[in-house]
C-alpha cells in the first residue's frame, strides 16, 4: 500500500522530466505552434500537444490511477484498523470530500492531456483549472481529516488502543506543518 503514491509520483516525475528532456535535446528547444511569440520555453501543454501526446495521456492516466488508488488504500486501512479509524462523522465527511475532489481532479488531469492548447485551448485551460482546484481541493480536506483525528476524544474498543494512543501525532503534525512551511505562507509543506 506504501508503495501506491510513490509510484504515483514517480510516473508523474518521469512524464515531466522525459517531456522536458525531449524538448531540450530532441527538439533543440524549438517553439512549438501552440506557444505564444513571446514565449521562450515550452510549458507542459506544448510539450504534450506535440509528437509526445500519447506519452502525455498515458503518464498523466497512470499517474491519477495510482494516486486515486492510495487514496481508497488509506480508507481500506482505517476500515481495516491498520491506521488510525475515522470516529467522527466530520472525519467521514472531510475523507467522502477528498475522495470526490480527487476525482474531480483525475478527470481534469485526464481530459487536459487529450484535449491539447494546439486544439482545444479553451477547454485545456478548463480543464486545467479543473485538475489542479479538485487535488487542492482534496488536499485541503485531507489535511482537516488529519486535523480530526488528532482531536477525536471518544473511548476506543481494545483492539484499537494502541492506534488511539498515537492519534495526537496527526494533529501535532498538521499545526507544525501549517506554521512552519518553507514559504511562511498558511500552505502546509509535507
Amino acid at each position: 500500500m506504501r508503495v501506491l503514491p510513490i509510484v504515483s509520483g514517480l510516473m508523474w516525475l518521469a512524464t515531466l522530466l522525459t517531456m522536458l528532456l525531449y524538448w531540450v535535446l530532441v527538439d533543440d528547444r524549438k517553439p512549438y505552434e501552440s506557444m505564444q511569440d513571446d514565449q521562450k520555453v515550452a510549458y507542459i501543454s506544448d510539450v504534450g500537444a506535440s509528437r509526445l501526446k500519447p506519452l502525455f495521456v498515458t503518464g498523466c492516466i497512470i499517474t491519477t490511477i495510482f494516486l486515486d488508488l492510495s487514496f481508497l488504500a488509506d480508507r481500506w486501512l482505517r476500515h481495516k484498523g491498520r491506521l488510525a479509524p475515522n470516529i467522527s462523522i466530520w472525519e467521514k465527511v472531510f475523507f467522502g470530500l477528498s475522495i470526490f475532489f480527487a476525482g474531480v481532479g483525475t478527470v481534469g488531469l485526464t481530459c487536459l492531456s487529450g484535449f491539447d492548447t494546439l486544439h482545444w485551448p479553451r477547454v485545456h485551460i478548463l480543464f486545467l483549472v479543473l485538475f489542479i482546484g479538485g487535488y487542492l481541493l482534496s488536499a485541503v480536506f485531507i489535511c482537516a481529516e488529519f486535523q480530526r483525528l488528532g482531536t477525536s476524544a471518544c473511548p476506543l474498543p481494545p483492539p484499537y488502543t494502541p492506534t488511539y494512543l498515537l492519534t495526537h501525532l496527526p494533529t501535532s503534525s498538521y499545526w507544525y506543518n501549517l506554521r512552519y512551511s518553507p514559504t511562511n505562507e498558511l500552505t502546509p509543506s509535507f
